[in-house]
């Protein structure tokens, strides 16, 4: 028989060996980056958005061609697994049947998808007939001459076949009134109505054309604009554009459908490229948006790209992010932006686009006054200003620790606004052309592409691939770049994005759309890290069936509180999962759920576990109750006395055009005190210059009387810089004192 101590010896190898192996697991998980890019080998998702200039289609015809296209995620067959659609520009569109554990099959014939000629850019996803299947709208453009194949797509979804799990779809958007040519780059579903009927938001574009193309400087018009189609709820649309004032035209890129005021009704912000400014359509609850696009940002970003609405302070209140252009490195920002012209600037400003700025913005919602938002952007310092030229943002709590973090995808596959390049491929045209008209003096009218070599004109501008972005939010409205440490830092040229839980294991996974490469499948490991637990909210209507989009989900878990809004489309080009998704962090519970429905009815669910999705349906629904209060209510207005600043103009630019802002306008200098000895407080208000300053003399029972002395008018010919009150000999009386500049 054996001793103890003998079999401790002879066991003590193995039991090393299991512990070894025991702690290296564990390290590898802890060492393991967030997100883990699949192979198709291992997804069987093959989809490749692949663009070659040819003679017919080029960058030189087309400003848009290397624009790249969209995704859409959503559970076509209703077997709790979402699925994938791809939109392709010179390839065919493809859908992909989710069968499990990351494993995708491709069904696109199958399922009545065999469209093959066309340029796809939008994905949109929803239920546009209310019978309970996802359907497929895709967003076509390009192709000046065949406008057949701009025609927008619409796949009604059938339902599964009866011999197989696939859905089957019946392309219907003629028969829907909804097989727009005008170009459409993007598009969204919403109820802007209020009538349980999805209606259509199309963002059209000008032809767009390049410098090689006979249509160019075609600029936006009314033929361009915008389109809103109601849906009339017996499967037809009509255009009630005019009708809502939301004709304005513009190079609309994308749009988010979100209630920013907090009102209840559904509100559209419309991201525009180059100079035209963003769109905020305000709902005004009548059928009709007022663009209050001024008075509620003080700027906005100027080649405006993807947009995205989400609560990223967990406030109750709707955030906005769109996306620009700018580089993060110097070389960069030198070599692709066009140089610093103040001119241009105040050109825009003046001709009514707003305060353009080429960096991302962020903005920061910070309540309504008289149901007006207020935003503050705080991309510089949230840095995340400058991801480069920038396509699709995605707003959403990736590693499950109760914040919102961000994920933009990037590139263009040839840098065509680098300047060096410019004058190079100038000077090569120029040189091909007056070669080939000394070499063919009698050859008549001919075409650029009878002298061009494509090919060689091309490889004039440089092609670099760049890694995506992920930023991690640190609930401090400030971000972390964490593209390394997540595993996301391959370099591509990626456009359209989605996010969904595909593997069903309660994070988010991601999904995006290259170009020239394979879309990336990007698996979210968090499931493997105890302390990032989730909780997710799918929202139904069994029995009539009706859109939910509108509809609002606050969750309450260790006496903090967050807040999701359902909505349609997201970044740019795509779609993502329609689940209301929370991380949790460390909490295994949650204390509170409320759903606050499309007509303001409610939901409450208490104390419910962790790590669980739970549906809820509309007929669980109650009374309407008290909102979340946003009107700013701390300060009231008691006297309609009116104060004019009067500014003059001085451009600070032309004197030093590396200034970081304007030093000409930081007035009017205030300064307050008990000037003429009645114990009431009065004012002293400074002027610009050729403004004098005024003295404002205030009474007990509140009235507000103005002075301008001699001494200040004759002062009125300098700056106003800063003010006070002194009382100089001690004798009790204020002397004013005024900082002042000559200019």
């Amino acid at each position: 028989m054996m001793d103890v101590s003998s079999m401790i010896s002879k066991e003590f190898p193995t039991l090393i060996l299991i512990f070894s192996i025991s702690l290296m697991s564990l390290l590898a998980q802890d060492n393991q980056p967030l997100f883990s890019l699949l192979g198709s080998e291992s997804t069987g998702i093959t989809f490749e958005n692949t663009l070659i200039d040819t003679k017919e289609h080029n960058i030189l015809i087309y400003s848009n061609f290397y624009g790249g296209s969209g995704v859409g995620i959503g559970d076509f067959n209703n077997d709790g697994l979402q699925d994938i659609f791809f939109a392709g520009n010179l390839v065919a569109d493809q859908l992909y049947l989710n069968l499990g554990n990351l494993k995708f099959e491709e069904v696109t014939k199958e399922s009545g998808i065999n469209e093959q000629d066309g340029w796809s850019s939008g994905v949109i996803i929803a239920d546009v007939n209310n019978d309970g299947w996802l359907d497929i709208y895709v967003c076509r453009e390009l192709y000046d001459n065949q406008p057949d194949l701009r025609k927008n797509r619409l796949y009604i979804n059938n339902g599964p076949s009866k011999k197989s799990n696939l859905p089957i779809f019946t392309e219907s958007a003629e028969i829907y009134g909804l097989a727009d040519d005008r170009r459409t780059r993007h598009a969204t579903f919403l109820d802007y109505n209020k009538d349980g009927y999805l209606d259509l938001f199309l963002l059209n574009q000008p032809p767009n054309p390049g410098n090689f193309s006979e249509l160019y400087d075609i600029k936006p018009g009314p033929e361009y604009a915008p389109r809103l189609y109601r849906n009339n709820g017996n499967q037809t649309f009509t255009d009630v554009t005019h009708e809502a004032g939301v004709e304005k035209a513009g190079y609309s890129n994308s749009v988010t459908a979100s209630d920013l005021n907090g009102d209840g009704w559904t509100d559209l912000y419309v991201a525009n490229d180059f100079e035209y400014p963003d769109f905020l359509y305000l709902n005004n609850g009548d059928g009709t948006f007022s663009n209050q696009l001024e008075s509620s940002m003080r700027h906005i970003s100027y080649f405006s790209m993807g947009v995205d609405a989400s609560d990223i302070n967990n406030d109750g209140l709707l955030d906005l992010m769109v996306l620009d252009m700018v580089a993060e490195d110097n070389y960069r920002i030198k070599s692709n932006m066009s140089g610093m012209n103040p001119d241009s600037f105040w050109k825009v400003v003046d001709d009514g686009g707003h305060y353009q700025y080429m960096f991302n913005t962020l903005q920061l919602n910070q309540g309504t006054v008289q149901s007006q938002p207020v935003f503050s952007d705080i991309a510089q310092l949230a840095k995340v200003s400058s991801t480069d030229w920038s396509w699709s943002n995605l707003i959403a709590d990736f590693d499950n620790d109760g914040l919102k973090d961000i994920h933009v995808t990037n590139g263009m596959l040839r840098d065509i606004r680098n300047t060096d390049a410019d004058r190079k491929f100038s000077n090569y045209i120029d040189e091909v052309s007056y070669t080939w008209m000394d070499n063919n003096p009698n050859a008549g009218d001919v075409s650029i592409w009878d002298i061009l070599d494509l090919n060689q004109a091309l490889k004039i501008v440089p092609s670099q691939k760049l890694p995506n972005y992920a930023f991690k939010n640190n609930g401090d409205l400030s971000f972390s770049k964490v593209t390394t440490e997540w595993g996301m830092d391959q370099a591509s040229f990626s456009h359209g994005s989605a996010y969904a839980d595909l593997d069903n294991d309660g994070d988010l996974d991601l999904i995006v759309n290259n170009v020239n490469e394979k879309a990336f499948v990007y698996r979210n490991n968090s499931e493997t890290n105890a302390d990032h637990n989730y909780f997710r909210v799918k929202l139904t209507d069994a029995h009539q069936k009706r859109p939910l989009f509108g509809s609002k989900v606050k969750i309450t878990s260790n006496g903090a509180s967050q807040w999701y809004e359902f909505t349609n489309v997201r970044g740019m080009y795509s779609t993502s999962e329609n689940i209301a998704h929370f991380g949790l962090g460390e909490d295994k519970t949650v204390s509170e759920v409320m759903v606050t429905w499309p007509d303001g009815k409610t939901t409450v669910l208490q104390d419910l576990e962790a790590n669980q999705q739970i549906n809820v349906d509309y007929s669980n629904a109650g009374m309407p109750t008290q909102g979340l209060k946003t009107e700013a209510t701390f300060l009231k207005k008691v006297s309609s006395f009116q104060l004019d600043h009067l500014e003059n103009t001085f451009d600070d630019f032309e004197k030093q055009v590396l200034l970081p802002h304007k030093m000409s306008q930081f007035g009017p200098a205030l300064a307050v005190a008990d000037v003429n000895g009645d114990g009431i407080d009065d004012f002293y208000y400074g002027g610009a210059k050729d403004s004098p300053g005024k003295l404002v003399l205030q009474d007990r029972q509140g009235k507000l009387t103005t002075e301008e002395p001699k001494t200040f008018i004759e002062d009125a010919k300098f700056e106003d810089l800063d003010a006070a009150f002194l009382d100089v000999d001690r004798d009790g009386w204020r002397y004013g004192s005024v900082c002042s500049k000559w200019r």
